[in-house]
């Protein structure tokens, strides 16, 4: 404002000096607000220009040009490992019935010179304790069954005894057999790798064929297993669904994985050319879906149910006009917005995948179903493989009812 202009304002009275003054006043008000929001963009932008991968989560290859290559640090000269004063987190102790053998020991002679006799040794304060766990002289037990002949007195026929139920027909026991199919499905052993640890660490020959042969009789005992899975994916009210690639005899196959929260289901199918992956554009063969999530996807213009409810229609994501299964998570508890659990479970049967290449028969893949799932199921409720096969296979060896994952 010119000094002319603000002498006429002046001259007009009080009332137009107080509105001027009140206009000055609000607009330098405005102005600080717009330079104070200024001052912390240019703040942001500034910590934003100061961020690379010393300071932040980003990767080296994101560092600004000016910085140069980061140099090796000097270091802060003090030795690696816990300093003095850290509090040690040592090995916690076995429980006393874990124990298989306690040795005591007493101390021979004291610092002054004195050696201690038979008599005197009697505890005087809180003993120390050192435990080793250490593997026993490893060797699988075997036992053999003799199957008498006795000569009948009456009609002079030779009768030969029966093995009981309880005793395996095979040649191995359901815990050695439950130990080959944890080392091939959880560990992804491959069948010669199987073969030589079985010689080596267990003094245990065994031929390729017959790993194979276990593994089909453990996946054929899983059957109701599986099917019982299948049917509680087919009832849950929230799935993730995820699909990976596999192979029948080299040819291309598509295997899905339905996971909740205590369950897995994984089985392989046909691969449909059409996807984003070139894998597949169907639904996954454990099919259905419940009736709520029917409902919420009936605006599909094909008709198409979503294959679970936290996964994605029935049909290919291009193909389908809306997507309302994906937004289960809203009005569904514990479902997430993400499907990362789908992507963690099959991690495993991908890693198995690029080991094995795939599978060789339509019956290999009933069993790598099977295992895959019972795997990835135990994995969910946080149940040992190992100790649930053992009770599978005792069970099938006994004509008791097989144990269920539920």
């Amino acid at each position: 404002m010119e000094r002319s202009e603000a002498e006429a304002i002046y001259a007009q009275g009080r009332e137009p000096v107080v509105d001027a003054l009140l206009a000055l006043t609000a607009r330098l008000e405005a102005q600080d607000a717009r330079l104070g929001a200024l001052a912390e963009r240019v703040e942001e932008l500034e910590q934003r220009l100061k961020r690379d991968s010393s300071n932040s989560s980003l990767p080296p290859s994101h560092d600004p040009p000016w910085l140069g290559k980061r140099g090796r640090s000097r270091g802060t000269g003090r030795k690696q490992g816990a300093q003095p004063g850290h509090v040690g987190h040592g090995r916690a102790l076995f429980p006393l019935d874990r124990v298989s053998d306690v040795v005591e020991h007493w101390p021979e002679r004291c610092t002054c010179g004195h050696v201690f006799g038979d008599a005197e040794r009697e505890p005087a304060g809180e003993l120390a304790r050192h435990q080793v766990a250490e593997l026993p002289p490893l060797a699988v037990e075997i036992s053999e069954h003799r199957l008498q002949r006795v000569c009948c007195p009456d009609c002079g026929r030779t009768v030969r005894a029966e093995l009981p139920t309880s005793v395996p027909r095979g040649c191995f026991g359901p815990k050695l057999e439950a130990a080959i199919a944890s080392l091939t499905v959880r560990n992804r052993l491959s069948r010669r790798q199987l073969v030589e640890l079985m010689e080596e660490l267990f003094g245990c020959p065994i031929a390729v064929g017959t790993i194979d042969a276990i593994l089909t009789r453990t996946a054929e005992t899983l059957e109701p297993v599986y099917d019982e899975l299948l049917e509680r994916t087919r009832a849950a009210g929230a799935l993730n669904i995820d699909e990976t690639g596999w192979y029948l005899s080299g040819e291309p196959r598509t295997l899905w994985g339905a996971f909740s929260k205590q369950t897995a289901l994984l089985r392989v199918a046909p691969s449909t050319p059409g996807s984003s992956s070139s894998k597949t554009a169907t639904a996954p063969p454990c099919g259905g879906a419940s009736s709520r999530s029917r409902h919420r996807c009936g605006r599909c213009s094909s008709g198409a149910r979503p294959a679970s409810g936290n996964g994605t229609c029935a049909r290919s994501p291009r193909t389908c006009s809306s997507w309302p299964a994906l937004w289960t998570f809203a009005d569904v508890a514990d479902v997430e917005p993400t499907n990362n659990a789908a992507e963690r479970g099959l991690r495993a049967a991908v890693i198995y995948r690029k080991l094995s290449l795939g599978s060789r028969s339509q019956g290999g893949e009933r069993t790598i179903e099977r295992l895959l799932s019972v795997d990835q199921t135990c994995r969910l409720q946080r149940r040992s493989l190992y100790g649930y096969l053992a009770d599978v296979l005792t069970a099938k060896a006994r004509g008791d009812p097989v144990p269920t994952l539920t």
